[in-house]
Formats: structure tokens, sequence, C-alpha cells
């Protein structure tokens, strides 16, 4: 069975690659078993070349141009056409698709943004095996409180697809955004394009609908057509739930739930998943929990960030505990190849660190009530350098003002 790993990135993004690839290296022990595969732009290829030649004594990397995969699938738009079109959810979205429908030799993927990193020895066949031998797909329940709420916009959008068949379960409260364990079924997908339509004809759907900007989640869509037709077809998915995952995680200290779900609205009004965002909310109280809890239903490729002071020891604990094999969608933590002195050194105590942000604020503050004095001491600075340029120029052309 062949598999790959699909990175869909572009040039500004490459800075990640580095450390991505450099992971990997350290912590796969068989390499062999998978391939990476990078699409981009057809100009980007050059430059992307020359950054990972160094990784492919160990690894297998290709890179694919976006170009070349919609010109097989006689996609009427250019690379750029599409993204300026559709803007860059719906892009991504198509980027992703149209590259594991183009890769017709691989049955698996594992779809992962350059922005991730593996944290411990990692054994890529065993990743997949047991992902699929229990295959499982994770939703929560949102309220339409704020129909502006980007949740609410991102599930009206992947719904107006999934709720067409009015004799399936309803999707519209439902996010499928709840971790990032991104594995992807071919058989599965060529099922959902099948009963649904192709990928451009859904991005197109979703465009001409009233949320254009906010595009197609590709995650959303294929978790939401599993949902919906996993007895139809024996997929044989487990569906979890995140609320209540939380709620047992929790069921025997209110004060604790209470806590976590305060902390979780709070955070960018509540958006994002109420699982997906737990580094951000450990504390001393809470962090074994919530490890057992990830740990019992396999999430091992999870979102960290927010590393500083305040939570540097809460997520060592969680883990440890935990033992996630991949952090997906921010290098701006201090685990893995980035647990060095100077990375910690730097992420505690200036990056991550909003009381450092605090100071270089007050610092400003400061000094701004001298920013009238530096605007006068820089405009007699300049009346002077000019005058001086001024009379140059005069007494250099004296006899031309004597004739």
């Amino acid at each position: 069975m062949k598999r790959g790993i699909i990175t869909p990135t572009f040039e500004p993004h490459f800075k990640f690659v580095d450390k991505y690839l450099e992971s990997a290296m350290e912590f796969l022990e068989d390499p062999n078993e998978v391939t990476f595969f990078f699409t981009v732009s057809e100009k980007e290829i050059d430059k992307l070349e020359s950054l990972i030649a160094k990784y492919k004594s160990k690894l297998n990397l290709k890179i694919l141009s976006f170009e070349n995969i919609l010109k097989h699938f006689d996609v009427p738009y250019t690379n750029w056409e599409l993204l300026n079109k559709y803007e860059k959810f719906s892009y991504q979205t198509l980027k992703k698709f149209y590259t594991m429908l183009f890769l017709e030799d691989y049955e698996q993927f594992l779809v992962i943004d350059s922005e991730s990193m593996f944290v411990r020895p990692t054994n890529i066949k065993r990743l997949f095996d047991n992902y699929f031998n229990e295959p499982f797909i994770t939703k929560s329940r949102k309220f339409y409180k704020k129909p502006e709420n980007f949740n609410n916009q991102v599930i009206e959008n992947y719904s107006l697809i999934l709720d067409e068949d009015t004799s399936k379960p309803k999707t519209k409260y439902l996010w499928f955004l709840e971790n990032f364990i991104w594995f992807y079924d071919r058989k599965i997908m060529l099922d959902m394009f099948k009963n649904l339509g192709d990928p451009l004809s859904l991005v197109d759907k979703v465009y001409n609908y009233k949320y254009p900007g906010v595009g197609l989640f590709e995650i959303c869509i294929y978790h939401g057509y599993i949902y919906q037709y996993n007895d139809d077809y024996n997929y044989g998915y487990n569906v979890f739930d995140a609320d209540k995952i939380i709620k047992e995680t929790f069921i025997d200290n209110d004060e604790l739930y209470d806590n976590y779900i305060k902390q979780k609205n709070t955070m960018w009004s509540g958006m994002l998943g109420a699982l997906e965002l737990t580094m951000n909310f450990l504390n001393e109280k809470n962090y074994s929990k919530l490890a057992e809890a990830f740990k019992r239903y396999n999430f091992n490729i999870i979102r960290c960030e927010s590393t500083d002071f305040s939570t540097y020891k809460y997520q060592k604990e969680f883990l440890d505990i935990a033992k996630p094999n991949i952090l997906s969608a921010s290098q701006n933590h201090t685990w893995g190849v980035n647990n060095q002195l100077k990375t910690r050194l730097w992420k505690l105590m200036v990056f991550n660190n909003k009381y450092a942000r605090w100071i270089w604020f007050d610092m400003k503050g400061l000094l701004r009530p001298l920013s009238p004095l530096y605007r006068w001491l820089r405009l007699f600075y300049l009346i002077s350098k000019h005058g001086l340029i001024w009379a140059k120029q005069v007494l250099d052309n004296l006899d031309i003002l004597k004739k």
C-alpha cells in the first residue's frame, strides 16, 4: 500500500519547511514507508528544490507543480486565477483535493501544513495503520448566536453542499474541525466526489453563496461526508463528540469543566474547536486529565502554541503523557527540534512572553512625549542639510550668476 504526506505550501512559508523536514529527519524511524509531496506553483519549484536538497538523502521528497495538476484535470483556470477568484481557503482546498486525486497510485494520505513538526520518534507505518484500523472523526455542536461568527460561516458553506440530501443527518450545527488528524482514504474521496460533485464545482457552489470569502474547508466537507454516509457505505468510522469528551474528562469536577469552557469561549470569541485549542488552557489542575483523554482517543496530531513561562511546565507534562507524534499549525513552541537552549530563551523570555511585549509597548509610550522634540531636531537637521547643499550649489555656480 502506497501512502503519501501532502504539504501544499508557498514561498512565504518556505521558512517553515526547513524545520518541518529537519524534524522528520530526526524522528522518523521508517522514512521509506512514505513519500512527502509538496504542491507549489511552477515558479516556486526551483527555490524549494534547493531548500529540500539536503534532506533527500533520508526522506522521499517530491515537488508537484499545481499548474500541471490543474491541466491534468482540465481546470479552466490558472493557478493565480483560482486564488484571485475563490480566495485562499477554497484555493487551499482545491490544492489539497486535486493533489490527492492526481496521485492515483496512492491509497492513503496525511495532509499537514508546512508549520507542522514531528516531536518524538515516530513509526510512520504504525501511525497510518493505527488510524485506519480504527478510523474516527470528531465533531462538536455550534450554536448560531452570532451568525457573523467565522465558524458559523464555515458551517453554512459546507452544510449548503452536504445538507442538499434531506435524507441524511444534518450538518448545519456541527463543527468538524476539532483536531488536526487529517488522514484521507482515496476510496472515500472518490465516493464523495461521485456523490457531491468534483472539487471545482463544490468550491464554485460556495463561491456563489453568501460567504464566498470564507470558502470551503476540505477537512470539514470530507469529515461531514463521512458523518452522513458512514452507515450507507460501511466506512466503519467512529464518530467522537468533542463536547462529550470534555464533559467526561471533568465529570467529577464541575469547576474545572466550567473554567475550561470559559477559557475556550474567551479566546477568539469562542471560535475554532473545543479540543483544538487545548494546549492554551492547561494548568496545574487539568493538564493530566486532558492528556489522558487525548491519549485515550488517540489524538496524536495536535495544535500547540502559547508556550511561555506560565504554560511551559504544564505543556511539557501534557506532552509526556499524551505523547503526540506531530504538532501542527504553528512552530511557535519549544518542543522537538525546537527544544534547544537558544530557542527556549527566545520563546520563553521574549517572543512568547506577554510581559516582554508589554515592556516594549510601555517603552514606546514612555518615549512618545519626546516625539515632538525628535521631530523638531529632525526638521532642524533637514533644513541645515538642505541649506548647506543649496549654498554649495550657489557658490559652485557663481560664474553662471555673474553672466
